[in-house]
């Protein structure tokens, strides 16, 4: 295993070998441009030549650049950010080692074919924000295209320009290493389309970096402000400066000072943009601390459910959310213990979180943290067992939703049952008694009538019998299940039971509008038990009084009684704790909360 692992870290190993070299030959080259531009000086070929202030400004954006790209990059975990803008700020710095008379002719022809390279790396710097990679098709087709083009043309443009035959050569006007044929119009008319197409190409880069900006949440945007707006100022001078060439392409000529301004102003903004860099880096390493912070806390035995506003708030990403794995059910559980579907949004990913090789978790998360932070390393061993303690939370809470769900099954269905039995007699042997009943008493006229005194006796008895039948079983029947709270309501079942209640009920803003059955079977319920143990405790009278609140139906019952309550009413409790209401006693009052919904 441990070969597996050791083999398994050399691409990572090779990667960061391979990138170190990169950023150190880049920085080089940087510190070398430094001697450029000074052989530059008063030399005319350069705009910085004439100007200490375009100098150092040329300068410092390279350096700047190449200096922030790679302290950005080696912040992050992945994404080509740092690589591009290191790449911007040696393009950048190309532009002037084509200038530099003192150097050698194929340094020269290969800085005139590496400084237009800086178009399609600004392309692809806006393409990468704020992920650090390109998410969607079009753009990877677009940078693409910026790329193809600009290498394409940069050989063609070296293999036909012949710097003594351009009559607007400025640069580089001495040998071209790489010339192949000298065409000087075909060399012309591929400037002018390179020009047009760089112009466009930037402003609609620009223009889609912006609106990719608009349409994210509003920490989000704040956060990329820095880096994203500068990224757009560097592209849209870049547009300005290739149109400028192509209105005036003599540009060492009498409008020299508007492009040395140009070139100022791009300077200006690449040197913001390794600022937005820094700044990312800085909130990359805070954001890292606060990480670690997170491991400590998870590791003290947080509060139940803090997990994901603990992750949330270190990571700063507002629409983070974990969901943990239930291998019972196969499926995902939120922090209350509801199942729910993955579905990360286009800016998100998801990070698996395991302990002892068995997925507990997973953190659904801004897609720009998987390149800034190993979210999955950074909660170490004791806050994976937070982690699993979470899990184990949600799958209780889901066990316990279970329960109760069976529960309310198992009392809907003997409320059923119970309406079922009530009609049953209510239409059948009710109904058959009653028959019965009319035909004795028309039997007992008919004896009555014939003189049969025994026989009118005899059936008398028999009336008096059946009709106290048919009364215990009409009780019967309204204690199985009233059938006046199935066909009115609440309020007319509760008054109707007031009026053959043993002791007197006062009953106080009973609910007119109808309730769910499971509801009002309940607070029925509620009140008759509590009248029951109300006239146990010899009270005379009881007074129930209904409101609502946010938890639903609450019944308040208080009677007079004076003696000890023995009664904890479990029959009811148990029916109120099937559908999640609650029910609290002491000696005189009984008090119930039934959600309604």
């Amino acid at each position: 295993m441990a070969d597996v692992e050791r083999d398994g870290d050399r691409p990572a190993l090779w990667s960061a070998i391979w990138t170190t070299a990169t950023f150190v030959a880049a920085l080089l080259f940087g510190a070398r441009s430094v001697g450029v531009i000074a052989d530059l000086r008063g030399s005319g070929r350069s705009y910085s030549s004439g100007s200490t202030g375009a100098a150092l400004a040329t300068m410092f954006a390279g350096l700047a650049a190449i200096v922030a790209g790679c302290i950005h990059r080696w912040t992050q975990r992945s994404g080509a950010l740092g690589v591009l803008a290191a790449a911007l700020g040696v393009t950048w710095l190309a532009a002037e080692w084509i200038g530099w008379s003192d150097g050698p002719a194929w340094v020269r022809s290969v800085a005139m074919i590496v400084a237009p390279l800086s178009i399609p790396v600004v392309v692809h710097l806006l393409a990468v924000i704020p992920n650090g990679r390109i998410i969607r098709r079009l753009d990877r087709i677009f940078v693409t295209a910026a790329y193809g083009g600009a290498v394409v043309f940069s050989f063609a443009l070296a293999a036909v320009r012949d710097p003594f035959r351009d009559r607007y050569c400025w640069r580089n006007c001495t040998e071209n290493s790489l010339l192949v044929h000298s065409a000087p119009n075909t060399a012309r008319a591929l400037i002018t389309v390179a020009l047009g197409a760089s112009s466009a190409t930037t402003l609609v880069a620009g223009a889609l970096a912006i609106g990719r900006l608009r349409v994210m949440p509003r920490r989000r945007r704040r956060q990329l402000l820095p880096l994203t707006v500068p990224a757009v100022a560097v592209a849209w001078a870049s547009a300005g400066y290739a149109a400028a060439l192509v209105a005036d392409p003599d540009e060492g000529g009498a409008n020299h000072s508007i492009f040395v301004g140009i070139t100022v102003a791009r300077a200006a903004a690449l040197m913001a943009v390794a600022a937005g860099l820094m700044i990312n880096a800085a909130r990359v390493i805070r954001m890292r601390h606060s990480i670690g912070r997170l491991a400590t806390e998870l590791g003290e035995a947080p509060p139940p459910g803090s997990l994901k506003a603990a992750l949330a708030r270190s990571l700063g990403d507002d629409q983070l959310d974990v969901a943990y794995w239930s291998p019972e059910r196969n499926a995902y559980l939120d922090q209350n213990g509801q199942t729910v579907q993955l579905q990360p949004g286009p800016s998100q990913t998801i990070t698996p979180i395991a302990r002892s090789g068995q997925r507990i978790a997973v953190v659904v998360h801004d897609r720009n943290l998987a390149a800034t932070t190993d979210l999955e390393g950074a909660i170490g061993s004791a806050s994976r067992l937070a982690v699993d303690n979470e899990r184990l939370r949600a799958e209780t809470l889901a066990q316990l939703a279970d329960l109760r769900a069976s529960l309310a099954r198992i009392v809907d269905t003997s409320d059923g049952t119970r309406r079922r039995l009530e009609r049953d007699l209510h239409d059948g042997a009710q109904q058959r008694l009653l028959v019965l009943l009319l035909e004795l008493r028309l039997a007992h006229l008919d004896a009555k009538a014939v003189g049969n005194d025994h026989l009118s006796e005899r059936l008398s008895v028999a009336d008096e019998l059946t009709m106290r039948a048919l009364l215990e079983l009409r009780d019967l029947a309204h204690g199985i299940y009233p059938a006046i709270l199935s066909e009115s309501g609440l309020g007319p079942a509760l008054a109707s039971f007031a009026d053959v209640a043993p002791l007197r009920v006062e009953l106080v803003d009973v609910p007119t509008a109808r309730l769910t059955d499971e509801a009002e079977a309940v607070a029925y319920l509620t009140v008759t038990a509590a009248s029951a143990r109300a006239e146990r405790r010899a009270s005379t009278s009881l007074v129930a009084t209904f409101g609502s609140g946010p938890g639903g139906l609450s019944i308040d019952i208080v009677d007079d009684g004076s003696g000890r309550a023995d009664d904890e009413l479990d029959h009811l409790r148990d029916r109120l704790g099937a559908i999640g209401a609650t029910l609290d006693l002491d000696d005189s009052r009984v008090r119930a909360v039934i959600p309604c919904v």
